[in-house]
């Protein structure tokens, strides 16, 4: 038999590598994200990861904080609700395993202090769940693209996905997308499964797992909900099909949307058992996300517009993202019945965060494999008529990922710029009478106390006394970029990160432009410190910056120390 084979329906496929191609995959997507798993992890430096989201969702996640999940009491309620529960209580039970393994110690030392070591344990388990779910997100696009179009397309989106930057960086973190993405992918699967003419397509069972899972993904993240219309779409198609279809269909389709509800009342009990704190979080969560746009994401232009033309550029690169636009239009004029069940969870939540003030790049995460998909879908049907051309253009589709996947996770893998800089100052002998900052020190700053990366800024004010510096430390609450207090102290040792600037400078802030202005004729940059070797660099009034969305910034910000001329 020829290693090179056809599907029903013309598609060529590998019969004899797909299983071996499929490994090879799964195991570069976890090589990728394995890589730099370390990053930022809590040290003596700082307490706390420099993702805040991170320390948002692992301090309501373990009882050694107020309000966290205790499995082990029978406590699942976080009282928080600003994410779904379901991956608090995920993370929760793979810290409980971890510290009965020995791998997690107590949270806090006999003073009552945070033990850096023990969050940096409870951490790297919760991220390695992540890891976990996000190559299981690899392999379910993989079986999607084979169910509808054969192994070829399902092992080339698959291997997209894997190398997409924004997927690959934010499976190291212990946040919420990565894993909602899992549980929507998988609905989606299940939605395809549930269309006529695929295995199982008359069982309610399909129907009903993918409830059950729309259901997770909700309780993940809210506005995952829309996967459900993969799920009705199926259904749709499902009752049209042939005569006597519709009462089975109908019945089935009702099935798997009480799953989904069910689901989603299980693994997030604090919509009915806290429902007064969950409406209260929710209605937060909504007017921060749809009313109140941060300073990152003012005069970017339509929602739509920021969506393709910022993140994902950043999410996927140009030609991978050329390649998924070609591929929708191909969806378009073949309007085949995998291309509905994909295209309404597409359209309906593009739509729904292109409407959102908040613009951030990983929201755009749960779109990823649809898009990866779509790319592969024509490249895979030249494969039949062109292979040697359809090889040349996946090669290059792939080239073209993984150099920016390379720029993306690398960083992660080297002392983070913001350890560097922090301990550079603390050697200073004798150290600095004064030390500026142009706004309030949070995660993006050099960790001069260890709790500069505490959720909230200000939060390490109470622990004003563990500042390791011994310096003034010249900073202004109520109004950032103060010249006038630079002016009059002029501290011998400024710290700025582009996460600071470059927004206020892109908007033309008068106070920050001023400010820059003073910094640039009377300081001297000493150092100038990103961890991405590859970083690309663009000028705003003369300070470097890289441009990428800030929740791609995380992991390696441009972070500059400047030391007053004349001292």
């Amino acid at each position: 038999m020829d290693i090179l084979e056809t599907d029903g329906q013309g598609r060529p496929y590998h019969n004899k590598m797909r299983i071996v191609g499929l490994l090879l995959v799964l195991l570069f997507a976890l090589g990728v994200r394995l890589a730099g798993i370390t990053w930022g992890l809590p040290n003596s430096l700082h307490y706390f990861s420099y993702h805040p989201d991170e320390s948002i969702v692992l301090m309501h996640s373990l009882p050694a904080f107020p309000n966290g999940i205790d499995i082990i009491h029978g406590r699942f309620l976080p009282h928080f609700y600003n994410y779904g529960s379901l991956h608090l209580i995920l993370i929760a039970l793979a810290c409980v395993i971890g510290t009965g393994y020995h791998f997690i110690g107590p949270l806090a030392g006999p003073s009552g202090a945070i033990d850096p070591v023990a969050m940096a344990h409870a951490l790297l388990a919760a991220r390695l769940l992540s890891v976990a779910m996000g190559v299981g997100t690899v392999w379910a696009t993989y079986a999607i693209g084979v169910r509808l179009w054969g192994p070829i397309a399902g092992l080339l989106a698959a291997l997209l996905l894997a190398a997409m930057p924004l997927h690959a960086q934010h499976s190291h973190f212990a946040t919420v997308d990565v894993p909602a993405t899992l549980w929507t992918t998988l609905s989606i699967l299940w939605a395809v499964k549930c269309l006529p003419g695929q295995a199982g397509a008359a069982r309610t069972r399909s129907f009903v797992i993918c409830g059950l899972f729309a259901g997770l993904a909700t309780a993940t993240k809210y506005n995952c909900a829309v996967v459900i219309l993969a799920l009705l779409a199926a259904g749709h198609i499902s009752a049209w099909s042939g005569p006597k279809r519709l009462a089975s269909a109908l019945i089935s389709t009702g099935l798997g949307v009480l799953a989904a509800a069910v689901s989603f009342a299980i693994c997030c009990p604090g919509a009915l058992l806290d429902r007064a704190k969950f409406l209260m979080d929710l209605r937060f969560e909504q007017t921060h996300v749809y009313k109140h746009p941060e300073i990152y994401f003012q005069h970017t232009g339509p929602g739509w517009w920021c969506i393709i033309a910022h993140n994902l550029t950043a999410a996927e690169g140009w030609l991978p993202l050329a390649m998924s636009m070609i591929g929708i239009a191909y969806a378009a004029r073949r309007r085949e019945r995998g291309d509905g069940v994909l295209g309404v969870f597409a359209i309906a939540y593009f739509v729904l965060i292109s409407l959102a003030a908040s613009r951030y790049a990983r929201y755009e995460i749960p779109l990823l494999p649809v898009l990866a998909l779509w790319a592969a879908r024509p490249l895979a049907d030249l494969a039949v008529r062109r292979r040697g051309i359809a090889t040349g253009l996946s090669a290059l589709l792939i080239a073209s990922a993984a150099l920016q996947l390379v720029g993306a996770v690398r960083p992660m893998t080297r002392p983070d710029a913001r350890d560097v800089i922090a301990s550079r100052i603390l050697a200073m002998n004798p150290p600095p009478a004064e030390i500026g900052f142009a706004s309030t020190p949070w995660f993006w700053t050099p960790p001069l106390n260890p709790y500069f990366s505490l959720p909230e800024p200000w939060q390490w004010l109470r622990f004003q006394s563990e500042t390791r510096a011994h310096s003034a430390l010249v900073i202004d609450p109520k109004h950032p970029f103060n010249i006038g207090m630079m002016q009059q102290y002029r501290p011998a040792v400024v710290v700025l990160s582009e996460l600071e600037y470059y927004d206020r400078l892109r908007l033309q802030d008068p106070a920050a432009r001023e400010y820059c202005r003073y910094l640039q004729q009377h300081y001297s940059i000493v150092a100038c410190m990103t961890t991405d070797p590859f970083a690309k660099r663009v000028l705003v009034d003369g300070l470097p910056a890289s441009g990428l969305p800030p929740d791609m910034l995380y992991v390696s910000p441009i972070t500059l120390l400047c030391l007053r001329r004349g001292i």
